[in-house]
């Protein structure tokens, strides 16, 4: 079974925290950040940024979850 996690980036949830506490194995997680993407930028450059943030959560989990083993 897997855990759907809210909070994570704009409303202050910490990754590592996160992971420490709930990643039992790949897929046991599903964690929404979808405002630290969608809200990284209002400006022209906003598919540039949102692209960076959505890298910048994965590979902070990729990293929080390899701490786990």
């Amino acid at each position: 079974m897997w855990r759907l996690i809210p909070g994570i980036g704009k409303q202050g949830g910490v990754i590592k925290d996160t992971v420490q506490s709930s990643f039992t194995g790949a897929g046991s997680i599903a964690v929404n950040v979808s405002s630290g993407v969608c809200l990284a930028s209002s400006e022209n450059d906003f598919d540039n940024e949102t692209w960076n943030a959505a890298s910048s959560f994965r590979n902070q989990f990729r990293k929080a979850s390899a701490d786990c083993d």
